[in-house]
């Protein structure tokens, strides 16, 4: 038998097309909420408040994660960048971003989400 536990509603979207994702933070108790176009919430699960958020210029591609390990946040920006920051950043436009690249060549492909294992504080980038 399943049990159903009370639903959330951590933000309001325009368009469902904008979501891209939730992921856990680095706060106990706080989630992360990747809206599509360039913004990233952070929010406290026992009350449903807005702790702390960041805006970019850029798009964001991929759900941001939080890397436990050097205590940073890190998206993906524009299919194809990868960008790492502190919870004390405000802005993200100035972030300097990295090109996907492994063994000296260019990935002509997408990134797509990135997957934290908590049980090794392993992050995996997907590519499509």
């Amino acid at each position: 038998m399943a049990k159903l536990c009370p639903s959330y509603s951590l933000c309001p979207l325009i368009e469902q097309k904008n979501f891209l994702g939730v992921s856990d933070d680095g706060l106990s108790g706080c989630l992360i909420v990747t809206l599509g176009r360039n913004i990233v919430i952070r929010y406290r699960l026992s009350d449903q408040k807005q702790v702390s958020s960041w805006s970019s210029k850029d798009k964001l591609s991929a759900p941001v994660v939080y890397d436990s390990v050097n205590k940073q946040y890190i998206g993906v920006f524009n299919g194809d960048q990868v960008a790492f920051w502190q919870e004390s950043s405000v802005l993200l436009n100035k972030l300097k971003k990295y090109k996907v690249v492994f063994s000296k060549i260019m990935f002509d492909k997408q990134i797509f989400p990135l997957v934290a294992k908590p049980t090794n504080n392993t992050l995996i980038l997907l590519l499509m």
